[in-house]
């Protein structure tokens, strides 16, 4: 484990710690050091890699039973890294110190409460007005290499810089950085609903366009990893209307035909 710990702390030990953010830097990265080390120790690589295709298929049968005992045996594990790293009050602060440095299990949860207070009555009220709207051209049947075109091309429009990133399709769209200057993203599709690929693309590429991840905003200095500064764009702070919305309103993507929709086995897109 040695050589994980001190390897972070080698690169920046040459520099003078005159300054709180270089001494914060090291601390981090010695810290991510050490909790990577325990998480390889205890296999939950392996065991999140072998419960990946089970998840898929239980997914995509809608049957929770077939993944349960994978999912289970990644509490089991999540558990002892928690342990092994420590925490003061609640088992989570420590799983999610790694990702939102300082965070803990309570602040998230009121958070989330004071979300639920607004989400949940506007949920019950589009909900009364389920029939207001035809949204039945969301369902048309699109192809899905026209959708994934489509909806980069809008991700573009808003920020998202395919120099420092590329988009792909998986399961469950997500996004992940391989370093300040590659941010990555995916979607998934669907051929019979519009939305998914769209809104599963405009969504990912937020946390990398916040993450300075722009055309025009050059590339942002890391102080230590989780964190990269804002920098400048044209793009931030216009409305999504005004920058995309234009765009497809006139440019949907062209529809397949109905009958090719809906034929057997070419309704699951992603």
């Amino acid at each position: 484990m040695g050589r994980f710990v001190l390897a972070p702390a080698l690169e920046v030990i040459a520099q003078p710690l005159d300054h709180p953010e270089r001494v914060r830097n090291l601390q981090v990265r010695i810290e991510a050091a050490i909790q990577d080390a325990i998480i390889d120790r205890v296999g939950v690589a392996r065991a999140g890699s072998v419960a990946r295709p089970v998840w898929e298929k239980a997914r995509h049968d809608e049957n929770f039973g077939l993944f349960a005992p994978y999912l289970e045996k990644n509490v089991e594990l999540n558990r002892r890294i928690a342990d092994a790293i420590g925490y003061e009050d609640r088992p989570y602060d420590a799983l999610l110190d790694r990702s939102e440095p300082g965070m803990t299990t309570a602040q998230l949860e009121a958070i989330f409460a004071e979300l639920k207070k607004a989400i949940v009555p506007l949920i019950a009220d589009i909900a009364r007005h389920a029939d207001a709207i035809d949204d039945r051209v969301l369902y048309r049947g699109f192809d899905p290499d026209l959708q994934v075109s489509y909806a980069l091309g809008v991700v573009k429009r808003l920020g998202y810089d395919l120099e420092r990133g590329r988009q792909d399709k998986s399961t469950h769209p997500f996004s992940t950085a391989f370093g300040p200057g590659d941010v990555r993203i995916t979607t998934r599709v669907s051929r019979d609903f519009f939305n998914e690929c769209l809104f599963g693309s405009i969504h990912e590429s937020d946390g990398p366009r916040n993450r300075s991840h722009l055309r025009s905003g050059g590339l942002a200095r890391r102080s230590f990893p989780g964190t990269v500064r804002r920098g400048r764009s044209s793009h931030r702070g216009a409305p999504f209307p005004t920058r995309a919305g234009p765009r497809i309103q006139r440019a949907p993507p062209r529809p397949r035909d109905r009958a090719e929709a809906c034929a057997p086995g070419r309704n699951r897109g992603g």
